[in-house]
């Protein structure tokens, strides 16, 4: 599969499955998109703009949609230089940070995290 066929086909599917009600179609989505990641065949601002989609899922109450969402960002570390993070997912993710990000590695993700949000709400 080449790089456009992702884009036309393959990757609208997989973004629609972001929001399918079974939680484990939301997890494979979410890691299938961090091996497409790691492999390369998407465009920096395809990157940026699907994390976009995936942030709000780093509070999601299923720890397991959670943890596909951190590996998501993980992947992403050795395509942006700590300023990019800085400049393009610090924006992005403040939302869902208890405090500043300066790199994308699970252990500083995880950490600076606001707590899962309650299924009772």
């Amino acid at each position: 599969v080449g790089r456009a066929a992702l884009q036309a086909f393959v990757l609208p599917c997989i973004l629609q499955a972001l929001t399918d009600v079974e939680e484990t179609v939301v997890c494979a989505a979410v890691n299938s998109l961090s091996r497409l990641s790691e492999v390369a065949l998407h465009t920096r601002s395809t990157l940026l703009d699907i994390g976009s989609k995936i942030a709000p899922l780093l509070c999601h109450p299923n720890s397991w949609v959670r943890h596909s969402s951190i590996n998501y960002f993980a992947s992403l570390e050795r395509h942006f230089t700590m300023a990019e993070v800085y400049c393009f997912f610090q924006p992005m993710l403040k939302p869902f940070l208890k405090h500043a990000l300066l790199e994308l590695s699970r252990d500083h993700l995880s950490r600076a995290l606001h707590p899962p949000v309650s299924r009772r709400c």
